[in-house]
């Protein structure tokens, strides 16, 4: 009987150690469980991962090669930021005009302090940035930096370009940047003020070429499609008297540009 009483006792004492381990793995890898949980956004966490992995995969190192032409409704979600060459889309692109953010004259740090938009006049001095923002856009295509020339060194406008990147990129995290390089001037222009010239323009692409690349950003070779063979803007391509503005066909040619040259 005590025999009996014993080994009833040690399977007593048995159970409750094996209950006691089980619960207690049990409550370890619920618990570990909910601390390796991720958050409850999902769609957030799965575009910081997309985000991330087109980062990864994409050499920014050199412009958008050639792709397959999207279609015209690729630019509904699109924001075209920039100056008066930027402004001339709304009358030659067939692109929603509100989704131009453009200041005719505007410098690239113009672009990042209150302004009146050009064709938007009605509404006053507002923020340029915020304009955009507020149209929560996809992508963003940015030419800048032809008002610049006359005064800024090549590190100025990389440094303020690099400012507006920034700040973009702060108030809309998930937008593709697509930075064009700066359209040449004809010969006309730099033989009548030498403070615009190609030679200073091509200087100036190459530096935002390394930047895009510093700051993964999408960069467009739109310079090279008005160039003549001698790396002036195309007589073809301008009509305007200041040897820096582009008729229609130049406008055209841009547009195809950018429908066959997507990330």
């Amino acid at each position: 009987m005590k025999f009996k009483n014993k080994v009833v006792l040690f399977t007593l004492i048995c159970f409750i150690v094996m209950a006691t381990c089980y619960f207690s793995v049990k409550k370890n890898n619920f618990l570990v469980y909910l601390k390796f949980q991720p958050p409850t956004n999902t769609e957030e966490i799965t575009k910081k991962m997309t985000t991330q992995k087109a980062k990864d995969d994409y050499d920014f190192s050199n412009p958008v090669p050639m792709s397959d032409a999207v279609f015209d409704s690729y630019f509904d979600d699109a924001v075209f930021f920039g100056d008066s060459l930027t402004y001339g889309m709304t009358a030659n692109f067939p692109i929603d005009s509100d989704n131009v953010i453009a200041c005719k004259g505007a410098s690239i740090r113009t672009m990042m302090q209150k302004v009146e938009l050009s064709g938007k006049e009605e509404m006053g001095t507002v923020n340029a940035i915020g304009e955009v923002v507020d149209r929560e856009p996809k992508k963003i295509y940015i030419m800048l930096g032809i008002n610049g020339l006359a005064w800024m060194t090549t590190q100025q406008v990389i440094d303020d370009y690099e400012e507006l990147i920034d700040r973009i990129r702060i108030a809309n995290p998930y937008a593709k940047i697509y930075m064009q390089s700066i359209f040449p001037v004809s010969k006309f222009k730099e033989q009548s003020d030498d403070r615009y010239n190609n030679y200073k323009i091509d200087k100036i692409n190459n530096a935002l070429l390394n930047l895009a690349s510093e700051k993964q950003v999408y960069f467009l070779d739109t310079n090279s499609i008005l160039k003549d063979e001698k790396g002036n803007l195309s007589s073809e391509f301008t009509n305007a008297s200041d040897g820096i503005h582009i008729n229609q066909e130049a406008y055209e040619l841009w547009y195809e540009y950018l429908c066959e040259h997507t990330a």
